[in-house]
């Protein structure tokens, strides 16, 4: 009696070799024997819920963007699965904005919550590679591949997890900021560094990907800060109110970073001076404020709850 592997289906070999990008990965040849081996399935009404997501990804990359979409809903109204409406519509916002995966032109949330594939409304989770943002390649050199995991919920709480450093900000920062969240995640690092307030887990793992010599040279540049300055408001333009307690806002200038930040509620907020840094800070934190005030608790995650609670003591005693 022999032992013979399972044959691979031809949507498990589209699925390894694909994914929702625009860069040529595979000669045209395979790309176009996929798209002909899979519609003929198609046509044959032997389409499984894999096949729907590999004939998605082969018309994703040929740039064929409406048959894209077309056959994805296809599939969702077929088999209702939450991880190809995932796939649906992170293919849906790199079309939307092919800088990618910015909120330049696309609500990520309203996409993705009350979508009748999505009755429960669960968190949208995703992960991605600092690949997917060449800007980041060019600014710092990486020995590692750097991976970041982003959860956003139903709570408008997003969640980057970028090794041990983990950030909990309100979705609403990054539809108004239109900054895209693995950046803001790796600026935060950087922040964390001029702050001296990252920790020995996070000095491990940065200097990792990093590589030694590369994070020394960051580190070195970060302790040349030519000013930290800490200030302490009781009253914030725009919000016609005085705090009932001080909100720090520290102000970092180096050649390069200008930051206005209160780790705490971990805003990070940059700009080209320490007064546009400031301004960048004072609207975001009256936008959250706003947006905490309005948001009833029993609707929020503990993680939520703890974050509102820390903006609450600003205005109530």
């Amino acid at each position: 009696m022999s032992l013979r592997s399972r044959p691979v289906r031809l949507s498990e070999e589209v699925n390894d070799r694909l994914f929702y990008t625009t860069d040529s990965i595979i000669d045209k040849f395979t790309l176009k024997r996929y798209q002909y081996e899979l519609e003929s399935l198609h046509n044959k009404g032997k389409m499984e819920l894999d096949d729907f997501v590999a004939l998605g990804e082969v018309y994703f990359h040929e740039k064929r963007y409406d048959q894209f979409l077309s056959i994805v809903e296809e599939g969702l109204r077929k088999h209702k699965d939450l991880y190809l409406l995932g796939n649906y519509i992170m293919g849906k916002m790199m079309i939307h904005d092919q800088n990618l995966y910015s909120l330049r032109s696309f609500n990520l949330y309203k996409e993705w919550f009350n979508n009748q594939y999505n009755p429960d409304n669960k968190p949208l989770s995703f992960q991605f590679s600092h690949d997917f943002w060449p800007f980041l390649g060019k600014k710092y050199r990486f020995a590692k591949e750097l991976l970041g995991n982003i959860t956003i919920g139903y709570d408008r709480i997003c969640r980057i997890e970028v090794g041990p450093l983990v950030i909990a900000e309100a979705y609403d920062h990054f539809e108004q900021e239109r900054c895209d969240f693995f950046n803001h995640a790796f600026e935060i690092f950087i922040e964390r560094l001029l702050l001296e307030t990252i920790s020995s887990e996070e000095e491990e793992y940065f200097k990792d990907i990093l590589g030694a010599a590369n994070y020394k040279e960051i580190a070195e540049k970060a302790s040349l800060a030519a000013a930290k300055k800490k200030y302490k408001m009781t009253e914030i333009p725009g919000i016609d109110r005085k705090l009932r307690k001080e909100l720090l806002v520290i102000v970092t200038s180096e050649k390069g970073y200008t930051y206005a930040s209160n780790p705490d509620l971990e805003i990070y907020e940059s700009g080209d001076t320490p007064d546009e840094a400031m301004s960048e800070f004072y609207d975001f934190f009256r936008v959250d404020l706003e947006n905490w005030i309005n948001t009833p608790l029993d609707s929020l995650t503990p993680e939520a709850k703890s974050l509102k609670a820390k903006y609450m003591e600003y205005i109530e005693s």
